[in-house]
């Protein structure tokens, strides 16, 4: 099966499931720079399941527009579980919305110490945190 075919099946997935769950998308990205909501958006109807996109690529944008905590940032980094869950639970405003947060390194070199291709995924919903 090709990249795209899988793609297309994940995100036809999402989308059923957040259509029966009345559930709205928000995406928060830092390495994946807007990967992520571009693969929801392209899909005919989006509109019903997608609420916002935000792509934090720096610390200072992760700490205004998320609410990352400064001494997360400092203690453990970016590219980190702490932060992750903060990305996805930080912009969660009710229970009819689902987050998914990813931060990483893509490299091409190594940042804060951390190898390349290290990536963080989280999603948050009804007070329930998935990390990978």
């Amino acid at each position: 099966m090709t990249f795209e075919k899988e793609k297309e099946l994940l995100v036809n997935k999402i989308f059923l499931v957040c259509l029966k769950k009345k559930l709205k998308i928000i995406t928060v990205e830092s390495c994946t720079g807007g990967l992520i909501s571009s693969c929801i958006t392209s899909f005919p109807g989006s509109s019903m399941i997608f609420e916002a996109g935000y792509v934090t690529y720096s610390n200072e944008s992760k700490l205004r527009l998320l609410n990352v905590d400064r001494n997360n940032l400092k203690e453990h980094g970016a590219v980190s579980l702490k932060v992750a869950e903060q990305m996805a639970t930080n912009i969660i405003k009710d229970d009819k919305t689902v987050s998914i947060a990813v931060t990483g390194v893509a490299g091409p070199g190594s940042s804060e110490d951390k190898p390349i291709g290290l990536i963080w995924l989280a999603s948050f919903k009804r007070k329930k945190m998935i990390t990978k």
